[in-house]
């Protein structure tokens, strides 16, 4: 696994490898093993790792689009992972939880946040307010990024063009 997620060495270049040293050890059995080590090792640490993101009161959270070759659908399928991670502010001790989802339904941040209680800074992607219409406990915020874009878009803020180069890589605020 270090060999793989550490070091980036895909496990056909491990396999080749093994065989150079006489060891006849499959992909397939490398991947079984990190399958297995992940459901009764990581399972374990992610399992607490979820339970101590609650005890932050202020959570970001975010989906991005990952294209999959398996899971029961056509290879390029579009699925999501979802990312949840404690704010900036929490320097001391960051976590950060990935979740892999075959759909953006709201279904997976109303499981994925139930016993949170607290303020959840997201993208404005609608299904974050939805889950904070259904409860009292939960508030969503507007990350900063996303509002400085509409500003620059809508013509609130009028920068020069390197100004507006720096704000498309996040380098800047808000520029007056």
């Amino acid at each position: 696994m270090n060999a793989k997620y550490v070091n980036a060495a895909p496990l056909y270049r491990q396999e080749q490898e093994f065989e150079r040293y006489g060891l006849h050890i499959s992909r397939q059995n490398m991947a079984n093993w990190t399958i297995q080590c992940a459901d009764r090792c990581l399972a374990v640490l992610y399992d607490y790792l979820h339970e101590k993101l609650y005890s932050y009161h202020v959570l970001q959270a975010d989906e991005t689009p990952v294209l999959v070759n398996k899971d029961g659908r056509p290879a390029g399928s579009k699925s999501y992972m979802w990312v949840y991670r404690t704010g900036r502010m929490h320097t001391e001790r960051q976590i950060v939880l990935y979740e892999y989802q075959k759909t953006r339904n709201a279904s997976h941040p109303r499981e994925f946040l139930k016993d949170f209680n607290g303020v959840c800074v997201t993208d404005g992607y609608q299904v974050y307010h939805t889950i904070e219409g259904e409860r009292e406990d939960l508030r969503v915020a507007g990350c900063w990024s996303h509002a400085r874009r509409r500003l620059i878009s809508h013509g609130f803020v009028k920068t020069s063009q390197k100004c507006r180069r720096k704000a498309r890589r996040g380098k800047v605020s808000i520029i007056p």
